[in-house]
């Protein structure tokens, strides 16, 4: 922090931390557009911006490509689906591709009203993994909704 001093030594004047004319510092962009590409913060390729999504409600470009945000979102989702098992717990599909989060108590709906733009994955992992959902892939989780309104699998109950 640079300090500076009157000539006549009375005062001394601390560097402003907010510009006069707005409400955010002047920072260098450590990825700046040059030529319609940008360097991906987590990859590092450059790539054309196309290969980038917006902040929200601005025109700025977001840090990482598309591709790694996907790769990110993918490795949570898969995090959470091994600490339930990593399995349907009805027919035993081990691919994380095909395997969904299940609400025994049928009350996805109201999750979903109640957590609004939240992926499911990422609040388990904030409220320390709690046991409201079981793993079951899309076709047993469909399967359960629509054979049975609700109840047990196709599969459970045709044992």
């Amino acid at each position: 922090m640079q300090i500076e001093i009157d000539s006549d030594q009375t005062e001394v004047k601390l560097p402003r931390k907010r510009p006069a004319s707005g409400l955010t510092r002047n920072r260098p962009v450590k990825h700046p557009i040059i030529d319609g590409k940008k360097q991906c913060l987590r990859c590092a390729e450059i790539k054309g911006i196309e290969a980038f999504r917006t902040v929200t409600n601005t025109d700025r470009l977001r840090a990482e490509c598309i591709a790694c945000e996907r790769a990110a979102e993918r490795a949570k989702k898969i995090e959470a689906i091994n600490q339930y098992g990593g399995k349907c717990t009805c027919c035993g599909e081990s691919n994380p591709a095909f395997l969904t989060f299940d609400h025994p108590d049928n009350d996805g709906a109201k999750w979903r009203k109640d957590n609004k733009g939240t992926p499911i994955y990422r609040w388990l992992k904030a409220q320390g993994w709690p046991n409201i959902v079981r793993i079951m892939c899309y076709n047993c989780n469909g399967a359960r909704q629509f054979w049975s309104q609700g109840g047990e699998c196709p599969h459970v109950t045709a044992a």
